[in-house]
């Protein structure tokens, strides 16, 4: 697959989490959870997508943003995971709305930068 095409695929399973956040149904927690595996499991698909794509690795500048900026994406979704579980964002569907806000902000910068440095 190619790094755009991954990152592409990377950013369906972000707008994905976010849609079913901002249902605010009950019963799909599960179904967030199953999306945030899934886009922790994306991330590190397009980290090595991003060290074997030849017009990235051979970059090392942009090599080393396009990692360091993925990295800070994934930390901050693996910290915002610890705090909300499945009971969590039952209990607190607005709370959990407006926590995973700042997260999707982060993630759109990201794509956006990403797909910058793609077209250098």
């Amino acid at each position: 697959m190619s790094l755009r095409a991954r990152l592409e695929r990377l950013e369906r399973f972000g707008n994905e989490i976010l849609r079913e956040v901002a249902q605010r149904k009950a019963a799909n927690s599960d179904r967030i959870l199953e999306l945030r595996v899934a886009f922790n499991d994306e991330c590190i698909a397009t980290a090595k997508e991003i060290a074997n794509d030849p017009a990235v690795r051979d970059n090392h500048e942009v090599a080393a943003a396009m990692q360091g900026a993925l990295e800070a994406v994934r930390s901050r979704m693996a910290t915002h995971q610890l705090r909300w579980n499945a009971e969590r964002i039952e209990q607190d569907r607005a709370g959990y709305f407006e926590a995973v806000q700042p997260l999707h902000d982060m993630m759109r910068d990201f794509f956006t930068n990403a797909r910058v440095f793609l077209k250098d």
